[in-house]
């Protein structure tokens, strides 16, 4: 049975305890996960898969604020070991193949 979409966005919107707990991700991971994001909003689509993994270190980074390190597989540290091993996307839009 499908959920209402205004329920759902709802449930997800109430605050529960332990959101307003900090995350444990530092300003380079920050700006490098900002960086994978927005290549793809850009229209660079060969970072997809990187974006799902950004979200997926981010989700982890959650759960392991109130849950602990292996709340979550594969936990943060090794989402983030993926990432980091990533250069960093080039600016702007899709490039032209030549």
């Amino acid at each position: 049975m499908a959920i209402d979409p205004d329920e759902r966005d709802n449930n997800l919107s109430t605050t529960r305890p332990g959101d307003e707990l900090p995350i444990a991700i530092n300003r380079y991971q920050a700006l490098k996960s900002a960086a994978i994001i927005s290549a793809f909003a850009q229209g660079q689509v060969g970072w997809e898969p990187h974006v799902q993994k950004v979200a997926h270190f981010l989700m982890a980074s959650a759960m392991e604020a109130t849950h602990g390190k292996g709340a979550i597989a594969p936990n943060s540290e090794d989402d983030w070991h993926d990432l980091d091993a990533l250069p960093w996307p080039p600016p702007g839009g899709p490039r032209a193949q030549h």
